[in-house]
């Protein structure tokens, strides 16, 4: 038996349901890492980035290796440094 979809309704609903699923997966993830001090915006960047399989992540927040994630150093590009005026 064929449900006909009705793709306004399900746009509506589709949000909602994967952001219950995402704080589901927050909240878990604040409760398995309480030691670490991870805030909700944290907790909410690991859901995203494991529900998309990322693992490497270019940052400064020490929090994401701490969780397993691949961290790549943030490098900045060099200032180019001005000559002196001679006197």
């Amino acid at each position: 038996m064929n449900v006909p979809i009705n793709a306004k309704r399900l746009r509506a609903t589709l949000p909602e349901v994967v952001e219950r699923v995402r704080k589901g997966t927050r909240r878990n993830l604040l409760f398995q890492y309480r030691d670490k001090d991870l805030s909700f915006r944290d907790c909410t960047s690991f859901a995203i980035m494991r529900e998309v399989r990322l693992t490497t992540v270019i940052t400064t927040n020490g929090h994401f290796r701490q969780v397993g994630f691949d961290v790549l150093p943030v490098t900045r590009p060099r200032r180019s440094r001005k000559p002196r005026a001679r006197e």
